[in-house]
């Protein structure tokens, strides 16, 4: 089974300053998961993903935050994120399906 079951962020000095691009995958398969639903914890600002997963938030200060992101039929994700000093981020932002227990 294939799959990502971290967020993973990638610094991008080419995006404008604060800006984060990003998609929203189910974890195990890696399909698109549209339509999820990203709200920025620091500024309480709402985004919504495309229907390929896309999702672009702007305007985030350098530093640490938290991305909250969720879609029904998935687990609920608190994303840290770190906003770069200079430039922005990709990120790919893995959820979990309900239902599907992990054990260790």
């Amino acid at each position: 089974m294939h799959g990502c079951t971290q967020p993973v962020t990638i610094p991008n000095d080419t995006l404008p300053l604060g800006t984060f691009l990003g998609v929203v995958v189910d974890q195990f398969d890696m399909h698109l998961v549209g339509h999820a639903q990203i709200k920025t914890v620091s500024t309480g600002e709402i985004t919504i993903a495309t229907e390929r997963g896309r999702f672009r938030l702007a305007g985030l200060q350098p530093g640490p935050d938290t991305i909250d992101v969720r879609y029904i039929g998935y687990q609920r994700a608190w994303v840290p994120i770190v906003v770069p000093q200079r430039g922005g981020a990709t990120i790919l932002v893995p959820l979990q399906p309900l239902g599907v227990q992990i054990s260790y």
